[in-house]
């Protein structure tokens, strides 16, 4: 029979490693363990190609007005233009008939042929014996004179002008009639016309062309004379015909 067990004896030194046995199946995978820390970034690859371009974004809000800058040098003179026009006028007659003018502008002549009045016209009182009355027409006088009672004589006289003056009258007073054809008038002479009833029994009508024997030109006038009240109310009318 075996005997009881003796004490365990002291633990002997460690023996030499034995020779490596055949490999074990792997076991079962652990538990994943913490993350370590971030490693260094390493260095850039090369880059990729560009992409496609994107749309068109929406146009941005207009910016404020930045300040203004400083003044540009003057420019060049540029060329001279062409000469202006300068209108003129020209008097074209300048008479007790008319008076007229002719302007030159750069859109052709303007003719004014005459400015003054028509017709001239003279009131006066007649009554008084002796009483006489002159109306200038041109180069000529028409001269009323009071012949008392109820007449009244006319005529026509050169009113000092410096040469004679060719005239052609008719006058026409109720049945009377006057009339010359191209008389030749020196400063002071005269010409009856008619003697005039002065109690509005009619008017007397006097034509008269007239020219001036130095400077050639004519001008044509009619005067009329209307006497009332025993020539206290007498009215002398000339009209301008050229």
């Amino acid at each position: 029979p075996q005997g009881p067990a003796g004490q365990t004896g002291a633990t002997g030194a460690t023996g030499a490693i034995g020779p490596q046995g055949p490999a074990g199946q792997t076991g079962a995978t652990g538990a994943t363990g913490a993350i370590g820390p971030q490693g260094a970034i390493g260095p850039a690859g090369p880059a990729g190609p560009a992409g496609a371009v994107g749309p068109q974004g929406p146009v941005g809000a207009t910016g404020a007005i930045g300040p203004q800058g400083p003044a540009g040098q003057t420019g060049a003179t540029g060329p001279i233009g062409p000469a202006g026009f300068s209108p003129t006028v020209t008097v074209t007659e300048n008479t007790d008939a008319a008076f007229g003018f002719e302007m030159d502008t750069a859109g052709g002549t303007t003719v004014i042929p005459n400015l003054k009045k028509a017709y001239e016209v003279y009131n006066v009182d007649l009554s008084a014996p002796g009483a006489t009355f002159d109306v200038t027409v041109d180069d000529l006088t028409y001269r009323l004179v009071m012949q008392g009672g109820s007449l009244v004589s006319s005529l026509l006289l050169a009113s000092g002008a410096s040469s004679s003056v060719v005239v052609d009258v008719t006058s026409t007073s109720g049945s009377a009639h006057a009339s010359y054809d191209e008389s030749v008038l020196a400063a002071g002479s005269s010409l009856n016309l008619n003697t005039n009833n002065v109690n509005s029994n009619y008017v007397e009508v006097t034509a008269v062309r007239q020219t001036n024997q130095t400077t050639g030109v004519a001008h044509l006038s009619e005067i009329r004379m209307f006497s009332s009240g025993g020539a206290v109310k007498t009215t002398i009318w000339v009209e301008w015909v050229y």
